[in-house]
């Protein structure tokens, strides 16, 4: 018998609907996205600041409704039976021009995290998402040498990633000359 261990469910869905698209275009027209904190090393252009609430998604109901339904179906796999669904506590808007991206990090301190693709033609040129194994000194394993210790994905519009919030991830530089926009959120869970 053998038995998967470290297993790190990863959850997508696509969605097709021009009114998340189109709440998104007006609640960008009311933050300030500048470039990332210095203390990050980031490029990336971001709404995200430490000293901010951060609630881009309050001006997306059918977005942050259609999130938050999902988020309750990506909980149904953990099967934790005190959980009576999720919250959003924090949602940002990302812009990434050529050269631009994201250190690794993670959004440990909540349960969910998540990026919802605003724009992208879903090339990997323009940046793939790269997670971390949680298990990183696999690779340094003779035996598990074959094993990828990192997992890459296209940004894609439309598409919704959900992760749990512990998952170390970055977002690879954009080698196009097309900006790549995206949302991205935390969320805790509710219990009973």
């Amino acid at each position: 018998m053998i038995e998967l261990w470290f297993g790190v469910p990863v959850f997508f869905k696509d969605f097709d609907n021009k009114v998340f698209h189109q709440e998104l275009d007006n609640a960008m027209s009311n933050v300030e996205i500048k470039s990332a904190e210095k203390i990050w090393n980031d490029t990336v252009q971001t709404s995200f600041t430490h000293s901010s609430n951060n609630k881009l998604l309050d001006d997306c109901p059918e977005l942050s409704g259609s999130i938050v339904n999902t988020m309750s179906e990506y909980l149904t796999y953990f099967n934790l039976e005190n959980a009576t669904g999720v919250g959003i506590t924090g949602s940002w808007i990302n812009v990434t021009e050529r050269g631009q991206f994201q250190h690794y990090h993670d959004h440990a301190g909540d349960d969910i995290s998540g990026v919802f693709y605003h724009q992208s033609t879903g090339s990997t040129d323009e940046g793939e998402i790269v997670f971390k194994s949680p298990a990183p000194g696999i690779a340094q394993s003779q035996l598990m040498s074959g094993q990828s210790n990192k997992a890459y994905y296209p940004p894609k519009k439309g598409r919704l990633m959900l992760f749990p919030s512990v998952l170390e991830h970055a977002v690879l530089p954009n080698k196009t000359d097309l900006k790549r926009i995206s949302v991205s959120f935390n969320a805790s869970i509710i219990w009973k």
